[in-house]
């Protein structure tokens, strides 16, 4: 799945800085809540808005990470 998404996403993404500028524009972003938090090239975005699914099924220090990227 993760190879067929990055193949019809990010086509155009060859380097590094491709894909850190690729994420850079991004007006959305999805992921899981470990991912989202440890991803190297999403450390230091901050996000509007943080909307956890399935919040009940996932522990409180794992949601975390992704609260801290958010402002609201």
């Amino acid at each position: 799945m993760r190879h067929f998404a990055e193949a019809r996403y990010m086509p155009d993404c060859k380097t590094g800085d491709e894909l850190r500028e690729y994420f850079n524009k991004a007006r959305l972003i999805a992921g899981t809540c470990m991912g989202v938090a440890r991803h190297p090239l999403l450390i230091s975005k901050k996000a509007e808005y943080a909307i956890v699914d399935e919040a009940g099924q996932v522990s409180e220090p794992i949601v975390l990470g992704p609260l801290f990227h958010a402002g609201t």
